[in-house]
């Protein structure tokens, strides 16, 4: 008994099959495979059939055929990878007329296995004729007839077939056990890469309280490995007054039966106390006996002490006379209120890695930050500080940061954005206030960085190799303080690593109890430092040594902070792309044709897409050329085709008059000819061929943007 339970113990761990016979006399095998998470699957097969076959087999060659035409598997008996004999089943489970068929068409068993497998299935043959022991038992991929695969089970024996040493081969049909075990291992796949995904911590513990699963979230917030989880209990992974309370609140709701959700106050490992708000709930077998138990942590810290702020802050405007002070309040409410506060933001992009912190002085309201997706590929982001405070300053920042989003979602420009933002809080400023921004828009597909820094501090670049680069660069002044002022912008590239660190004045005019300033010297020095090499290291650092710098002194301004770092691995650059430039004249026309037919020959353009692009381009530029030139001076128009799998992408860049070709008015095609207004057709063909059409007017260009679907042929 022992030895058995020593052996059953073995396979829950390792994985392996069993045959088992009960009293009944039906005979099983039972494989058990272990999963990812800790646990065994189990699955049993009745070879109570096959058992009794094969003894019958066993005893009488001439009571063979009859009893191997009545097994529901496919028996077959081969010498030498010759087929001798074949049942019904076999027939039907390979796709053959009957056994005759068999026969006549198969001179070698390894026609009935998948190409992959016939080494294998040859390999195992001639150990059997050296008088060696291949397995008996053993999975194989087989083909039908008609080509299409399955998966068996075959079990060998040797028998003596007309005085030879032939074998007797079973096989048994698993394919829907295959399709179950390879859902099964999807399943759980999948469910692990949501879960790790998840914002909560999550677990699930069987009914002992030892931890089946837990998520990547789970162990880092304890300071443990998956491996270092699982399989211990709830008294070995908490220290021992919290593992009594969890422990208590797993316990009624096994009791019951009934999910519930409580607040917890725990202690991580690295001494910080955080509330959660803590969902058990029991789960369920098929024959509805609880299996497991589920859990859900998510951290309310942040939000028990904003409403522990908002109350003490509720309490200070109530007893407040000024009201002065309650307006410092309130902008501090507004200012904190509209910047996201959620990390990671994107759980769905490894492409980077982004933090921000804003620590509000108690009279200031004007700093703020902000990261969102303006398309699939790129991250716009933004820091600013306005002057003044109160709500006013956060009033004039929520309208900055809203005018900010509202352009970038149409206009790939940095410098663009901001001279419109600007001449939009210039316009009317009665109270003369100002904001400093840095503004950048990251590529994460290939690291490309486009940026422009209006009067702000300017940010640092550290490279992966340690070395710490300066953006020094300021493209024009303050935004909001004058109106008509045209910004500039630069780009770059951040390389897999780099890490783009950002911040406000509040930093670096930081002073101590004897006056001195944090200074820029002392950021870099920081930011030098081996172990600042992710944003989380950058932000704990920087703003930890400000808050000790400045000791027992009043926090002097707002301190914001943003760092990211670019994990992508930028593509090389692609060669489907094509640049040409040409004068304002109409015969220049040809010479953008005869490139184009060059370029369309290396990429392999259809002719049908060829002759599309060249009668779109050719209806555009007829149109800015004949239109968009007001006088007789000679311009330069910028003509950029991008070439995809599924589309072309054609952009017209001039810098003439605010002109958009598709305002031409679309003809009415119905009318007689006679009857039509005169122009207009070319630009209908092209609304006609075009997938989408973009028309912007960008500081002092047009920049006119086509996309023509690529036939799929």
């Amino acid at each position: 008994q022992e030895s058995w339970i020593n052996e059953r113990y073995r396979l829950y761990k390792e994985g392996g099959s069993v045959e088992q016979t009960f009293k009944d006399g039906h005979s099983f095998i039972t494989s058990y495979q272990s999963t990812s998470e800790g646990g065994t699957v189990a699955i049993r097969l009745d070879i109570t059939e096959r058992k009794k076959a094969e003894e019958e087999l066993a005893a009488s060659e001439e009571r063979f055929r009859g009893l191997a035409e009545g097994s529901i598997q496919g028996i077959m008996v081969h010498w030498e990878q010759k087929p001798l004999f074949v049942n019904s089943a076999f027939a039907e489970m390979f796709g053959y007329a009957g056994a005759e068929d068999v026969l006549a068409h198969a001179d070698s068993t390894l026609l009935f296995f998948s190409p992959e497998e016939r080494e294998r299935i040859s390999t195992y043959a001639e150990a059997r004729a050296r008088g060696e022991n291949p397995p008996s038992r053993y999975e194989a991929r087989c083909i039908r007839k008609d080509a299409t695969g399955f998966w068996v089970e075959l079990m060998v024996t040797r028998v003596n077939w007309d005085g030879k040493p032939a074998s007797q081969v079973a096989y048994a049909d698993i394919t829907e056990r295959k399709r179950a075990e390879e859902t099964l291992a999807l399943s759980e796949s999948r469910l692990t890469a949501f879960m790790n995904y998840a914002p909560a911590q999550a677990a699930f513990n069987d009914l002992e309280g030892r931890y089946l699963f837990v998520n990547k979230l789970f162990a880092d917030v304890r300071g443990l490995e998956f491996d270092q989880i699982i399989g211990k209990t709830v008294r070995e992974v908490y220290p021992d007054e919290q593992a009594e309370i969890v422990d208590r609140e797993d316990r009624k709701v096994i009791e019951t039966g009934q999910p519930s959700e409580v607040e917890m106050n725990l202690v991580t490992p690295g001494g910080g106390e955080h509330t959660y708000r803590v969902l058990r709930f029991p789960t369920f077998g098929p024959d509805n006996e609880m299996m497991a138990l589920g859990t859900l942590y998510t951290d309310i810290t942040k939000r028990k002490l904003a409403e522990a702020a908002l109350e003490e802050a509720y309490e200070m405007i109530k007893d407040q006379k000024d009201r002065m002070e309650d307006e410092l309040i309130i902008g501090r409410e507004i200012q904190l209120s509209m910047i996201p506060d959620v990390f990671p933001p994107f759980p769905g992009h490894d492409e980077f890695s982004i933090l921000a912190t804003l620590d509000p002085a108690r009279e200031v309201g004007g700093d703020f930050y902000d990261f969102f997706f303006v398309d699939d590929d790129r991250l716009c982001i933004c820091i600013g500080d306005v002057s003044g405070k109160g709500v006013p300053a956060a009033l004039f920042m929520a309208v900055t940061k809203t005018l900010i989003k509202s352009r970038a979602g149409d206009d790939a420009s940095t410098a663009s954005i901001i001279t419109h933002v600007n001449d939009e809080l210039s316009s009317d400023n009665s109270n003369s206030m100002f904001v400093t921004v840095f503004l950048a828009i990251l590529n994460i597909k290939t690291g490309e960085l486009v940026y422009t820094n209006a009067g702000h501090n300017p940010p640092y670049i550290k490279r992966n190799n340690g070395a710490l680069e300066r953006l020094s660069r300021r493209h024009g002044v303050v935004i909001g303080a004058l109106e008509g002022q045209v910004y500039e912008e630069d780009t770059g590239m951040l390389d897999t690593g780099d890490l783009l660190f950002m911040y406000t004045d509040g930093v670096t005019e930081q002073t101590n109890e004897g006056g001195s300033l944090f200074s820029e010297k002392r950021l870099e020095n920081l930011l030098s430092l081996k172990t600042v090499n992710s944003v989380d290291a950058a932000i704990s650092t920087i703003h930890s040594k400000v808050v000790k710098f400045r000791s027992q002194s009043d926090q002097n301004d707002d301190i914001t902070i943003l760092a990211i770092q670019y994990l992508g691995n930028p593509p090389k650059k692609f060669a489907g792309d094509m640049y040409i430039n040409i004068a304002n004249k109409l015969s220049e026309i040809s010479k953008v044709h005869a490139e184009f037919d060059r370029f369309a020959g290396t990429q392999g353009l259809s002719k049908k897409d060829g002759n599309t692009v060249k009668l779109v381009l050719e209806e555009l530029l007829n149109n800015v050329i004949s239109h968009a030139f007001q006088d007789n001076r000679e311009h330069e128009i910028n003509i950029h085709l991008k070439l995809a799998r599924t589309r072309i992408t054609a952009t017209i860049y001039d810098d003439g008059i605010p002109f958009n070709p598709m305002g031409v008015q679309t003809p009415d095609i119905s009318l007689p000819i006679n009857q039509r207004e005169v122009g207009g057709l070319g630009i209908h063909l092209i609304r006609k061929m075009a997938g989408t059409i973009d028309y912007q007017r960008r500081i002092d260009k047009n920049v006119m943007t086509v996309t023509v679907p690529r036939d799929p042929r």
